[in-house]
């Protein structure tokens, strides 16, 4: 099996949405600590864009090195608002700021860009509140029938995947909850449409909202499986808690996984208010990735 690495929540589980530079600097010697293989980073909002300068991606990236992390993915997240509007405008400034994600993510030296799921904006009646960016509660359908929102999905993630595979990056895409791309049977139907450089994201928290074994979900996807994001769930919530501590089956995830021969990024999704201590979520990482081990 991979090594197992972390998300960028790993960060944003005790500084939300207030990261600096010094923090994922941080971060990365405290995943290197707890002897993790990896960390992926991120733009939340367009805030934090200054984070990643050339200069300073050139400094995380030697930063990484020395420590041995392995620097795995890099999420533009701010470009979600924009990204999935009705609004063609908003559509172009969205894919210019993926496209800024991207030149991040190989400046940072990582090789996977990664999005995630939602609806177009203007469709949203009300969001989920267990996290920033959470996806919808509750929709609208009186601005635009599912058919054509599909076919709106279908050409933003080619245009996105374009400018992926120009800046010689694999993009992956999380499958999210209510949202356009919930399911593995959905992601392999736009990856038809989309193409064999878009894998898959599978954040098993979404799936088990869902009710969605992800034990046969990885076998599903076989090799359209690029990334996947490890977490405990409750079938009832969007709360990514630590492993051993919801519903979860992960003799049988793990099993899945080898029978796939899986070898991408596995890393830890864990995060509660985004208000705990530091020293509370380098516990339940650690304790999280014994409990991985010892499957």
């Amino acid at each position: 099996m991979p090594r197992l690495g972390c998300t960028a929540a790993y960060v944003f589980a005790y500084r939300n949405t207030q990261m600096t530079l010094d923090d994922y600097t941080e971060a990365i010697e405290s995943v290197a600590r707890m002897e993790f293989d990896g960390l992926d980073l991120e733009i939340l909002d367009d805030t934090h864009i200054p984070i990643y300068t050339p200069q300073r991606c050139r400094m995380l990236r030697a930063h990484a090195r020395r420590m041995g992390v392995r620097l795995s993915g890099f999420t533009p997240w701010n470009t979600q608002k924009y990204l999935y509007s009705l609004d063609a405008r908003r559509r172009q400034r969205g894919l210019a700021l993926f496209e800024q994600g991207c030149r991040v993510a190989r400046d940072l030296g990582i090789r996977r860009v990664h999005l995630g799921s939602d609806v177009p904006a203007e469709l949203v009646a009300t969001r989920m509140t267990e996290y920033t960016g959470a996806p919808p509660l509750r929709m609208r359908w009186d601005r635009l029938s599912w058919s054509n929102a599909w076919r709106l999905t279908v050409d933003t993630y080619r245009q996105a995947n374009r400018v992926a595979r120009k800046h010689g990056l694999r993009m992956g895409l999380e499958p999210r909850a209510n949202s356009m791309i919930w399911s593995a049977d959905s992601f392999l139907r736009l990856r038809e449409a989309v193409g064999r450089n878009l894998t898959c994201v599978w954040d098993l928290m979404h799936a088990a909202y869902h009710r969605e074994d992800s034990a046969l979900a990885i076998r599903k996807l076989g090799s359209a499986l690029g990334t996947v994001q490890l977490c405990d769930a409750d079938g009832q919530t969007l709360y990514h808690r630590p492993l051993g501590s919801g519903i979860l089956d992960f003799s049988a995830i793990k099993k899945a996984l080898q029978d796939i021969r899986f070898q991408g990024p596995i890393a830890l999704e864990l995060y509660r208010s985004g208000k705990d201590p530091k020293a509370a979520v380098d516990r339940y990482y650690a304790a999280s990735k014994r409990l991985w081990e010892s499957i």
